[in-house]
């Protein structure tokens, strides 16, 4: 992909080799293992135009559903059902805000079971007893999950797939064109009981996946070499097509491996190198390639805990992994576990600005985490920036660094509230008790919610907005239901907010809601805080002069609007 507006797909799964500009300057080589040739040629303005483009031929990414961009965290392999319970119960205590708790395999009756004749750890993770009223199968129920629903967790499973993938595919094809089945076994049938006990999806491993497997051959007749890198796409395919099938909903699940599509079917993880700083280039390059939805294992990367722990709740989706480890915030020190705190309840209060961002993605295929050289492309100092990023397209986050260069324009300090001219390298002043540099972009909007403990804990009818007032700038903040998928039918709500800022008056506006989806907010109170220099003489709403409002210590003019119907205009006048 070129900052001139063209891009290349080469659809193939065979490994292919590059030398771009490197034999001959001016030349692109694509050097085909297989014979075979099939490109594709993409035309726009700029790189969001050819990700747009690109991800109409593969597919949008994924959208997962809401709660998954909270916080996951992943048990210790040595843990029972009484221990995560009370893991849970001290999330909630700890005010460490989670909503994922996957089990590794020690939830397997045999462990690390790659068959299809899993099934629970009784002595672990008990089902309900026989003599209980119906349903009779003790495997229907599960004590422990309903008790984790109770507590606002939603549980996922480790689970390894080691099957031979393209029998399920040739036989869904094979249902599609009225051809007969192969009746040979299917890999996914024997997760539905888990699903339906409540299961809401799972951390797929690759297990020998990924191993090259020369003498291999497929069912539909293919070698390794020609479906190796399709393996990587059928599997979160096939979870994402008979989870939605079975279920109507959007499924948790993830997967480090890949290839092109594959960000249509699921999520992603870099793999298992606990979110040091290497794990950076990946999160990166993912930005350019259609990813948005891609994390990093929290490991204890711990020499350095501040710089990863500020780094990985700046990514599209976070976990923290502690199978072998034990990595439970709360065995932190104080210093590290209030950090922890901060960082995860500063998250949970940019879900609506994270959350928005995510279905715009799902739109265009832009990322979440926008690489610099995607966000400013004419900038040439940006090319290979590796240690900050934009998150969304407000946030200008430094990872393990204390240096940022700031890009053209105005930008706020997160933690000083100072503001700095941009096109200017910056060594910065990062507060003892936080991980690394952040800025605001002067002119940003930026939609926060009221503190939960988990999404969806409460409706967000309050929507805190901060606005940077620079000359006039615009949001808009994309929302649906968050767990179906009627947002692929348009059931998706747009809210303008649009900030114009002169010497003599700010007018902030707030545009009605357009579109509708089930579930959604009719009404809505707003508590805006806006960026002003000065203490305003008055403050104006609807033509109206109103006296509810303060002007803070730190420079911002605060007022509450009262709840009113989202379809109303709303005009606020700041003089």
């Amino acid at each position: 992909m070129s900052t001139n507006g063209w891009g290349i797909f080469n659809n193939t799964t065979r490994k292919n080799y590059f030398d771009v500009g490197r034999f001959q300057k001016e030349n692109l080589f694509v050097y085909s293992t297989s014979g075979v040739i099939d490109f594709y040629l993409m035309l726009g303005k700029n790189m969001t135009d050819v990700i747009n483009q690109y991800t109409n031929i593969v597919g949008k990414p994924y959208l997962l559903p809401k709660w998954a961009y909270g916080f996951a965290f992943g048990s210790n392999m040595l843990e029972s059902q009484f221990n995560v319970l009370d893991n849970a119960i001290r999330f909630r205590s700890e005010k460490i805000p989670c909503d994922i708790y996957w089990l590794e395999p020690q939830w397997m009756a045999k462990f690390y079971d790659s068959s299809t004749k899993k099934d629970w750890n009784e002595k672990s993770f008990q089902s309900d007893y026989f003599w209980l009223p119906a349903p009779k199968d003790v495997r229907k129920t599960n004590m422990y999950l309903s008790k984790m629903k109770d507590l606002g967790f939603k549980t996922a499973l480790w689970l390894n797939a080691e099957h031979d993938l393209t029998v399920e595919e040739e036989d869904y094809l094979s249902e599609k064109a009225g051809r007969p089945q192969s009746g040979l076994e299917h890999w996914f049938p024997h997760l539905i009981k888990f699903i339906d006990q409540g299961v809401a999806g799972f951390k797929l491993d690759p297990g020998r996946t990924l191993d090259e497997h020369p003498d291999r051959k497929y069912f539909n007749g293919k070698t390794d070499a020609e479906m190796h890198n399709l393996n990587q796409v059928l599997l979160q395919k096939q979870m994402y097509t008979l989870f939605r099938e079975h279920t109507g909903l959007r499924s948790f699940h993830h997967y480090c491996g890949g290839y092109a599509g594959s960000p249509h079917w699921g999520a992603a993880t870099v793999g298992d190198n606990g979110g040091n700083v290497k794990s950076l280039y990946d999160i990166i390059n993912q930005g350019f390639s259609g990813n948005p939805n891609i994390a990093v294992d929290m490991l204890e990367d711990m020499a350095v805990k501040g710089p990863a722990i500020h780094y990985t709740f700046f990514t599209p989706w976070v976990q923290l992994n502690s199978w072998a480890w034990i990595l439970h915030p709360w065995y932190y020190n104080d210093h590290d576990k209030e950090m922890f705190r901060f960082y995860a309840q500063l998250r949970y209060s940019l879900i609506p600005y994270i959350y928005s961002a995510a279905i715009n993605s799902s739109l265009t295929g832009q990322p979440v985490v926008w690489p610099m050289a995607l966000a400013y492309p004419n900038e040439k100092r940006f090319e290979n920036t590796l240690h900050q990023y934009m998150f969304g397209e407000n946030l200008l986050v430094g990872a393990y660094t204390d240096s940022v260069y700031l890009p053209e324009g105005n930008w706020i300090d997160y933690w000083t509230n100072k503001k700095h001219k941009g096109n200017q390298a910056m060594k910065c002043q990062v507060p003892e008790n936080r991980g690394g540099p952040l800025f605001i972009k002067a002119g940003a909007i930026i939609a926060y919610q009221k503190p939960m403990q988990y999404i969806g804990e409460h409706p967000v009818d309050t929507l805190i907005v901060r606005a940077y007032p620079e000359n006039k700038s615009s949001y808009t903040l994309f929302e649906d239901d968050g767990v179906s998928f009627d947002f692929e039918k348009g059931n998706i709500v747009k809210t303008r907010f649009e900030c114009n800022n002169s010497e003599k008056k700010t007018e902030f506006i707030i545009y009605p809601a357009e579109g509708l989806y089930s579930g959604m907010c009719k009404t809505r109170a707003y508590i805006l805080e806006i960026d002003s220099p000065n203490k305003p003489a008055q403050v104006i709403l609807n033509s109206k002069k109103i006296e509810n409002w303060e002007y803070t210590s730190y420079g911002k003019v605060k007022l509450l609007l009262e709840k009113k119907d989202v379809s109303e205009k709303q005009i606020i006048e700041i003089l």
